[in-house]
């Protein structure tokens, strides 16, 4: 049966937080639908813990946002997307922890939980260490190779980028097994396997940014980016997989934050 009420109270407490965020400047309109039916069913059919954890994802990866916006501006035309989230981002980001939410509640079972926690910690890892990693003093590197690249490049890495998104999927990790809403009780060691799924995603992240997400040449400025229009023409495809852009990144990222907390937790007795 479809616990019509409860997914009434998600809708109503995640439409209210939606427009403050779209007022504050972190959505666009298809953003702020697209986090309304995420948001409704995560915390209609999940409960305030979830909807919590989910929360802590969004707003702190929203200020992060904001965060040296003058410095940011630098690269933006290097990038698809800019700091207002619109549905893809929402989707990529929470489209998995939105499918788990749905699968405990057919099955209820705190492996799903655990699986909702790791993917939510990938993703926070992944944003957390864009938002900060941009704006480290020190070199840009390839996870390749270490290579110097460009700031903004996909596949990127910095020590300020790495230890952010650490500390991320650690925040998610703390976030997500100490909350006292959940009805099950987790033991403790579950935080570091969280942390470790959601910091390993970020790095797949990473890989696959370095390797097969789309890069494009603009044929006036002759700058590379990952925009399909740049100068308002079209680009070329200088490298990577057409249908592989930004979005389609973080949800493998998001993906593997699910992977590998499976991986982790399928032999385990944790909760």
């Amino acid at each position: 049966m479809i616990p019509v009420f409860s997914l009434l109270i998600g809708f109503l407490i995640t439409a209210v937080l939606v427009f403050f965020s779209y007022k504050l400047g972190f959505l666009t309109i298809s953003g702020g639908i697209a986090s309304t039916a995420v948001g409704t069913v995560v915390l209609g059919l999940g409960g305030l813990n979830w909807g919590l954890v989910l929360l802590w994802f969004f707003f702190s990866s929203s200020v992060l946002s904001k965060i040296g916006r003058s410095e940011k501006e630098k690269i933006n035309s290097l990038l698809a997307k800019r700091d207002k989230r619109d549905a893809g981002q929402v989707l990529a980001n929470g489209s998995v922890a939105t499918l788990l939410v749905i699968c405990h509640k057919i099955s209820p079972d705190p492996f799903w939980y655990l699986l909702f926690i790791s993917t939510t910690a990938a993703v926070t890892a992944d944003t957390w260490g864009t938002e900060l990693g941009v704006l480290s003093k020190s070199p840009v590197r390839s996870i390749l190779n270490f290579r110097k690249v460009a700031k903004g490049t996909s596949g990127g890495i910095t020590l300020l980028g790495t230890t952010t998104s650490l500390i991320g999927s650690l925040s998610v990790a703390v976030l997500g097994i100490l909350l006292p809403f959940t009805h099950y009780v987790i033991k403790g060691e579950a935080i570091l396997f969280v942390t470790l799924a959601g910091f390993l995603a970020s790095l797949v992240d990473s890989i696959v940014g370095a390797t097969l997400q789309s890069r494009y040449i603009c044929a006036t400025c002759l700058q590379i980016t990952e925009s399909p229009i740049h100068c308002n023409q079209r680009t070329s495809l200088k490298s990577g997989l057409k249908f592989i852009n930004n979005d389609v990144v973080n949800l493998i990222c998001s993906l593997f934050g699910s992977l590998f907390g499976y991986i982790f937790f399928a032999s385990g007795n944790l909760s």
